[in-house]
């Protein structure tokens, strides 16, 4: 992505709110950044931040978590703008929107079935609820059979489940209907009930009882935001949108017990149990 900036000075870091995961990717942030720049809080206000993003003074925006990026959107920023802290940023971002570029926390789709392979071998048909269609784009690998089905609302999720029942893994998703507390309350209990692998896009589903799954590193999502930012600023122009190589692997060992499958011992090894 090319687009021609004038002098870049100061920027300003723009975080939704304070949580761990924010606040990580602020460390990684810190841990790179090479311009003079400012951090604002917007407290989960989406209403003052809309007033603190229209009536910034810096040169460029580096924003934590989707609301900031969102809000800079809906202001139609013509300011440089680097994103980190969100995943699937094309559901938001404009053709227009040609000064935004950043991080997503989303890890590529091939890392993800190449760990699932890894650790169960015997998986080839894979069953992968979604309700928005902007992620599940380039879902292929190898031979396995995907099967993808739709949820217009959380109510038909338990009648969905049903067509996962000869599959060997369900895949959730990071669409925010099917992470939905009921949604995803009902996938976990389906999963442990029928002795069927669950795997996750992120640690705190792990610990509700997924079997496993991955997280993004917060603090490296940070510090490749960082990068994008010093290179916007040093040769003045915008590369393109990056996702995440690197990921942390987590499994909950009880679920593991209650389905009674076996999973690859050096996965195991190298994952964080709970």
């Amino acid at each position: 992505m090319f687009y021609f900036l004038l002098f870049l000075g100061k920027i300003t870091i723009v975080q939704w709110k304070d949580s761990d995961f924010y606040n990580k990717i602020i460390d990684g942030i810190k841990s790179e950044i090479k311009v003079e720049y400012e951090l604002i809080n917007l407290n989960g206000d989406k209403e003052n931040g809309l007033k603190i993003i229209k009536n910034l003074n810096s040169d460029a925006i580096l924003t934590i978590g989707e609301i900031p990026l969102m809000l800079c959107v809906q202001l139609d920023i013509k300011k440089p703008v680097v994103f980190s802290g969100v995943y699937n940023p094309e559901r938001i971002l404009k053709e227009e929107n040609k000064n935004i570029t950043g991080v997503s926390l989303n890890v590529e789709y091939s890392e993800q079935f190449e760990l699932i392979e890894n650790a169960l071998p015997f998986v080839k048909k894979i069953f992968i609820p979604y309700s928005d269609t902007s992620y599940i784009n380039n879902l292929k690998w190898k031979d396995w059979k995907i099967i993808l089905q739709k949820v217009n609302k959380k109510e038909e999720i338990n009648d969905v489940l049903q067509n996962a029942k000869d599959c060997d893994l369900i895949m959730i998703i990071p669409d925010p209907l099917i992470i939905s507390q009921d949604v995803l309350s009902s996938i976990l209990i389906f999963g442990i009930k029928n002795k069927k692998p669950v795997f996750a896009p992120s640690e705190k589903i792990v610990k509700s009882g997924a079997l496993f799954g991955i997280s993004s590193d917060y603090y490296n999502n940070g510090k490749i935001a960082a990068e994008i930012m010093n290179k916007v600023i040093k040769d003045k122009e915008l590369p393109k949108i990056m996702k995440m190589k690197e990921f942390k692997t987590y499994i909950n060992m009880e679920t593991l017990n209650n389905i009674e499958i076996k999973m690859n011992e050096s996965v195991i090894k190298n994952a964080e149990k709970y």
